[in-house]
């Protein structure tokens, strides 16, 4: 794709990927997607190596007890106050106990036709984008398919 007079890449479309420890709990997973306004995280090792991504969806079935989780009958009978105690017992569950461990990725290297396609095939709205060392290094979403897509529809608001 060519912007500007120059050929675009994965790198120059993506976003900046909000990163977390593997050795976060919930509450330090919770204060950081609400203090970056976001939904997800990648979450890496002590060597920035993607381990895992969590969500906002893997923050909700983490906090809900296992036998109300599919039975929305007895969600009825559930209580606020019951719903504070499930919260407050997660609290200090660790991000990897409720995060997903196998991630699709694509490469740096990958072309943004890829990248579509692969986002599209696996049903993945946001798509980690690593490096030869499995190291996070940016992140795909919706958003940046949109502008690449208006961009080549002559959108003038695309990238700006």
């Amino acid at each position: 794709m060519v912007i500007d007079g120059k050929t675009t890449t994965i790198e120059d479309i993506m976003r900046q990927p909000v990163l977390i420890g593997d050795d976060a709990t919930l509450y330090d997973v919770l204060k950081k997607m609400i203090a970056q306004k976001t939904n997800s995280l990648m979450v890496v090792d002590g060597e920035q190596k993607l381990v895992g991504v969590v969500n906002a969806g893997s923050v909700i079935a983490r906090v809900i007890p296992d036998y109300l989780e599919d039975d929305t009958i007895a969600a009825r009978f559930a209580t606020e106050e019951m719903f504070k105690e499930e919260v407050n017992k997660s609290r200090e569950v660790l991000v990897t106990e409720f995060m997903n461990e196998q991630p699709n990725t694509v490469k740096i290297e990958s072309s943004i036709m890829e990248a579509a396609i692969f986002a599209l095939s696996k049903k993945q709205v946001r798509v980690p984008v690593v490096d030869d060392e499995y190291k996070v290094v940016g992140l795909l979403t919706r958003t940046e398919f949109k502008q690449v897509i208006g961009h080549y529809m002559g959108i003038d608001e695309s990238f700006k």
